[in-house]
């Protein structure tokens, strides 16, 4: 039986330039010490192909001798004997993180195709590489598989620590590109350390079946790891982080259904970039992702915007994805987005994952063109809160179970979604699970920029209190009816009316109404009961100096629902139907651009572009009054002002609360 192990020249290189430039004095001293080496290695070597022999002789399976040759070149018995190893330190790789290994890894990459198997191995060290390195391609029928290794890592290689670590200072390049069957990557650290943002390239660019990678630190490329074709693959213990665009491709080229695939005990952190997805899947069906971690803002402020993110191209067609046990943290759009693109995508399972964002807009799972769902044991939280937690659409046949649910108002929202069992509980948020609904003050409360918050809700006295904590207390002018029933479903705080003329609310100006000043972003929001639907400019909201002045204005007209925003010598306003008489949430929102008017959760008219620029308003913000006759008689409730443009799904949700929608 014969081994060899791969080297350009025999034992480990020529002479040493110690021995080639010695004073003639000193040279036989040492071409001596470069012999014995060379016997020495030469001794090491017969004894273990004699190990090697007797091993094969009695079942090299039952062999336990673990043999490292100089370098590190073989890990354990049972590889030498399987293949040749290409140790890159063999091929004159230094691995000092300075100088550049590019060719000397190459040189280990051609005699491994050379060879159609074997190990890549890359001892202990740091090895720069410039540019793409040689495709690794091992695809013929007798092949015995490729292993591309190093001597293990931490999770502080991405950050260039210990163990094998290769960095690639290209901003574009595809480090590894390999096809092959049977090709396993592990303990390595894969890095981009180019000075810049990498605008392309990844990492590795997989091709083939049977692929696993095991215990990879990836961190800075553009995409982490391609696997662009190939199925029955699977990953365990990675850390892939900070990549630009992706950290994990998953498609199949060869066949779009076929994957059969397995991340598990992985984490995928956006530490540097605000980065599209963490796992993007294409094509490949059959997957499977449990035990999974994915992190935004784990030592900053970076996050992705989608956690998984399922986006098949038009007529791809590919079927299940199994999602358990998993976490997802620091998210901007939706943890789990899948959008099929008119494919007919079935079987989807969301169980035992826990969802966390602090933003106000997203979906824990977005589902759109899928038959076959279930979404169970779940953990929500949500902070500041968010509207929906699960979106399905344009599917059938779907579970959606029970769970916790800290800070989302709503749990379900469906549209042409047929064949549904909905087990979802009541909201919670850091509330009994016995509390039939949220607070809708505690929504209120919890939406981000609120300026100022008056309920309403006092039985006696003059005082209209502020519920935002900004100390914004109002004044109750010339005795309004206070006490009456709220306007509210399901809410015992009370309201007040003002049925004559001159009585009104009155809050002192402040600088955190400068919102309403120049260009500024703004909403106002409140519940009304108009007893005089038909009566002409009824003031509801005010925000300026008496009748002629720069003002921003909400009235009630007999013909029409007006937005009035004048500097005094020009006006821009927004119109919308009359309102009827009984219960409305009414109010409008300016971002800077557009002028929106909302009644019972909707938009109530077009969106009027205007680029008007007012000066500062003088005066109190009064509910009932223009401060002369255009008084508003009917009953307020929970009148609020936020620094910014609420959203249309806000606005929808904060009807839905107080209407028990």
């Amino acid at each position: 039986m014969t081994t060899t192990r791969h080297s350009p020249l025999p034992f480990g290189g020529p002479l040493t330039s110690a021995a080639m430039n010695s004073p003639l004095s000193q040279l036989d001293s040492a071409i001596g010490a470069e012999e014995a080496a060379r016997a020495a290695e030469t001794a090491r070597a017969t004894a273990i192909e004699n190990v090697m022999i007797a091993g094969a002789a009695g079942g090299w399976a039952t062999v336990p001798t673990e043999v490292v040759v100089a370098r590190g070149g073989y890990a354990t018995l049972g590889e030498k004997m399987r293949g040749s190893v290409f140790d890159v330190r063999d091929y004159w790789a230094v691995g000092d993180g300075t100088t550049d290994d590019t060719a000397a890894i190459n040189a280990a990459i051609v005699a491994l195709n050379a060879a159609g198997n074997g190990v890549l191995y890359f001892p202990a060290g740091i090895y720069k590489v410039t540019a793409a390195l040689t495709a690794i391609h091992v695809m013929g029928p007798t092949t015995g598989g490729v292993q591309v290794r190093g001597d293990g890592h931490s999770y502080a290689d991405v950050n260039g620590g210990g163990g094998s670590q290769i960095n690639c200072t290209s901003p574009t390049a595809n480090l590894f590109t390999v096809e092959g069957v049977s090709v396993q990557f592990r303990d390595l650290g894969l890095r981009n350390t180019y000075a810049g943002t990498p605008t392309a390239g990844a990492a590795i660019v997989a091709s083939g079946d049977l692929w696993r990678y095991d215990n990879l630190a990836v961190s800075g490329f553009y995409v982490d790891i391609d696997h662009a074709n190939g199925a029955t693959w699977r990953m365990t213990g990675c850390w892939l982080c900070s990549p630009v665009h992706l950290a994990m491709r998953i498609r199949n080229g060869y066949q779009a259904d076929a994957g059969d695939w397995a991340i598990s005990d992985s984490w995928f952190v956006s530490d540097i970039y605000d980065t599209a997805s963490a796992i993007r899947i294409e094509s490949a069906g059959g997957g499977k992702i449990t035990n999974v971690k994915v992190v935004g803002f784990l030592h900053g402020d970076k996050m992705f915007s989608r956690c998984i993110d399922v986006a098949p191209a038009s007529g791809v067609a590919t079927s299940i994805l199994l999602i358990s046990n998993c976490s997802f943290e620091g998210y901007t759009e939706d943890a789990i987005h899948v959008d099929t693109n008119g494919n007919t995508y079935d079987m989807i399972s969301v169980i035992g994952c826990e969802f966390g964002t602090m933003q106000s807009t997203g979906y824990a799972v977005w589902i759109d063109g899928v038959n076959g769902v279930i979404i169970d044991n779940y953990l929500l939280v949500s902070n500041p809160v968010s509207p929906v937690a699960f979106h399905l659409a344009n599917g059938s046949y779907g579970k959606v179970g029970t769970g916790v649910n800290r800070g989302y108002v709503k749990l379900l929202e469906t549209s042409a979604f047929g064949n549904l069992l909905d087990e979802t509980i009541p909201p919670l948020v850091g509330m009994p699970i016995w509390i039939a609904r949220l607070p809708y003050v505690d929504v209120a409360k919890k939406m981000p920029d609120l300026l100022g918050y008056w309920r309403f809700g006092e039985a006696s006295g003059t005082s209209a209190a502020d519920a935002s904590g900004k100390g914004h207390t109002g004044t109750y002018v010339n005795s309004p009816t206070l006490g009456v029933t709220g306007l509210l479903t399901g809410d015992a705080d009370t309201a007040v009316t003002t049925l004559n003329p001159n009585v009104y609310i009155s809050v002192p100006d402040h600088a955190d109404f400068d919102c309403f000043e120049g260009r500024n972003p703004w909403t106002f929001a409140v519940w009304i009961d108009n007893h005089t639907p038909n009566a002409d400019y009824q003031n509801i909201f005010r925000k300026g100096a008496a009748t002629g002045s720069a003002k921003v204005a909400i009235i009630s007209h007999s013909t029409s629902f007006i937005l009035v925003r004048s500097d005094a010598s020009s006006s821009m306003d927004a119109y919308a139907p009359t309102l009827t008489a009984g219960r409305h949430l009414v109010g409008a929102s300016y971002d800077g651009a557009y002028l929106r008017l909302y009644v019972d959760g909707a938009m109530a008219g077009p969106a009027i572009p205007t680029t008007l620029t007012l000066p500062a308003l003088a005066g109190a913000i009064t509910f009932g009054t223009d401060g002369y006759w255009d008084c508003f008689s009917g009953t307020y409730d929970e009148g609020k002002i936020w620094g910014r443009a609420l959203s249309d799904t806000e606005w929808a949700m904060l009807w839905a609360l107080g209407t028990g929608a």
